[in-house]
């Protein structure tokens, strides 16, 4: 098993450590991808040498200065901060390994991406819409309703339209201020039965 997570860092309540540690033992990988590494200190200060420690690929698009002093020794090859930070577009530093060997860094080019097909995105775009969108009416009537619930709840004024909108349920609105909306993101799912 691989798991790809984009912007790692962005994920504060992630515990990559023990993930790291307890998939590992049974041969799941991890794909860790950040924007910069002061990101993964700002989440635990441990994070980055643990990461490092535990890691058997790196890859290195354009990085800032401060990156580049510690992700060069960490590539090896005789690499300089310069040519870290001094990357074009859709080129790296890698050091990846196979088979329990670790290869030298390497640089590579990336072909760039594919030119957008306008038709491609219009499809994409109907068949999410289709699958996970809702009317925009019902989605402002929700806002609306959760807007005037909090109001009130609040103690503030809100106009007749947006209580009528609201809905009263024996004249009180049935939206608190940390009750979430009702979800409906999945009803396009058919449902399981067992046969």
């Amino acid at each position: 098993m691989v798991a790809l997570i984009d912007e790692s860092s962005t994920l504060g309540g992630a515990d990559y450590p023990r993930m790291m540690s307890e998939l590992g033992k049974y041969g799941a990988s991890f794909v860790l991808v950040t924007q910069s590494l002061a990101r993964l200190d700002a989440i635990d200060r441990e994070l980055r040498p643990t990461i490092f420690a535990n890691l058997d690929s790196l890859t290195v698009f354009q990085v800032s200065a401060e990156d580049a002093r510690y992700l060069a020794p960490e590539l090896g090859h005789d690499l300089e901060v310069d040519d870290l930070v001094s990357l074009d577009d859709y080129e790296c530093y890698a050091r990846w390994s196979s088979g329990g060997h670790r290869h030298p860094a390497f640089s590579l080019r990336l072909d760039p991406p594919a030119p957008v097909d306008p038709s491609r995105i219009a499809a994409i775009a109907a068949e999410s819409a289709g699958r996970f969108g809702r009317p925009r009416e019902e989605v402002a009537r929700q806002v609306d309703q959760i807007l005037a619930a909090r109001a009130l709840k609040l103690g503030r004024d809100v106009p007749e339209e947006m209580l009528a909108l609201a809905g009263p349920d024996d004249g009180h609105l049935q939206l608190s201020l940390t009750e979430n909306p009702p979800l409906k993101r999945n009803d396009h799912r058919g449902r399981r039965t067992r046969s």
